[in-house]
């Protein structure tokens, strides 16, 4: 006889009543673990389609309402711009500068002309 086998001949006959050694169940672990992502991905679903909806619900609102419109920018010199802005149909011309903002000039748009 092997050693092996005496030494599990021996043991068997001193624990006879020992408990057997089980293996621990991870069937609980594992399905809190499944549940708590899949909540995670469901949570993580719904804050993006509600910041979508708050993110593009404004910027449409403000896109249909918009009166004031940049037309062009220049720059005249480093520290100095020129703006062309329309605000409800009227078109203004301003200068920025880092001292002042001084509107120049504004016009209306033309009306086309009567056919007689």
């Amino acid at each position: 006889m092997h050693i092996s086998t005496r030494l599990f001949t021996f043991l068997a006959e001193i624990a006879p009543n020992a408990p057997e050694i089980s293996t621990p169940s991870y069937e609980p672990t594992l399905f809190k673990m499944i549940m708590t992502l899949v909540g995670l991905i469901v949570l993580i679903v719904v804050t993006v389609w509600v910041l979508k909806r708050m993110v593009n619900s404004p910027f449409r609102l403000n896109q249909l309402q918009k009166t004031i419109n940049i037309i062009d920018r220049k720059t005249l010199s480093p520290k100095s711009t020129l703006y062309i802005v329309e605000i409800s149909g009227r078109k203004i011309a301003f200068v920025e500068s880092q001292a002042e903002i001084r509107k120049l000039t504004e016009w209306s748009p033309v009306s086309p002309p009567e056919n007689r």
